[in-house]
């Protein structure tokens, strides 16, 4: 149920022949949201390492994949080490949700699909596929997770703007919202 719902429920218990009249309502945000957002990626990429050691993969993982599409092939002896620890540090709990989605029999897992993608892309001898994909998926995870954290906070802000008080048309008294 919606707080306006809820109020305009709560304030119909108090008198029952009453018209809800809020005033001074306001519910609008306060600020540029994408501005915000991205101000706040920017605060959380400086302030949590673990960010900015999968940014850093990434990159790794990108210039790996960019090499492979030119042409420039790594040898094996050093490709093999260098996406197994790219792997093993950015997109080590992607590969652990994975495995425990196999041990699970949970096959519909999209850490399992992803995890099935990287195991394929390495049998086929494409050790920089494998690594993108375990560390773009990753990316994306921490992106919606801190997309999703962004948008409670916001919520939480919004909903300390609801009123406190409600006047009820007639009434003379404003009526307090518990």
């Amino acid at each position: 149920m919606s707080s306006l719902n809820f109020i305009i429920k709560k304030a119909r218990r108090r008198s029952s022949s009453c018209r809800l009249c809020i005033s001074a309502v306001n519910l609008t945000c306060d600020y540029n949201s994408s501005q915000n957002y991205i101000m706040t990626l920017i605060a959380t990429i400086q302030s949590d390492p673990k960010f900015k050691q999968l940014l850093l993969g990434v990159l790794l993982a990108l210039v790996l994949e960019l090499l492979s599409i030119l042409g420039f092939k790594l040898p094996t002896y050093i490709i093999l080490p260098l996406t197994i620890a790219l792997i093993a540090t950015v997109g080590r709990a992607v590969v652990i949700k994975g495995f425990e989605a196999v041990i699970k029999f949970n096959f519909k897992s999209i850490n399992f699909l992803m995890t099935v993608a990287a195991v394929g892309a390495f049998i086929l001898g494409e050790y920089e596929e494998a690594a993108v994909v375990i560390v773009l998926f990753s990316l994306a995870e921490r992106l919606e997770d801190f997309g999703f954290d962004s948008s409670k906070s916001a919520l939480k802000e919004l909903l300390g703007k609801t009123p406190k008080l409600v006047s009820i048309k007639g009434a003379t008294d404003l009526i307090p919202i518990d």
